[in-house]
């Protein structure tokens, strides 16, 4: 997921959600939590994932 979110804060600057203003598709960290790429690439993406990049964890019961 890394890699992925480098990615994402590299392709950012100079669109339209990176103009300076809060918004609610900004997590709290003030990165912007939107697929900067086309919806092709989107698929293409998870067409076959790299499941190197996942981290599976535990969720408790409560």
């Amino acid at each position: 997921m890394d890699r992925l979110y480098d990615a994402i804060a590299r392709r950012m600057p100079g669109t339209i959600w990176a103009t300076g203003c809060k918004s609610s598709y900004m997590d709290r960290n003030g990165q912007i939590a939107l697929w900067p790429w086309s919806y092709e690439q989107f698929q293409e993406q998870l067409r076959e994932p790299d499941m190197e990049d996942f981290h599976p964890f535990l969720v408790p019961h409560y």
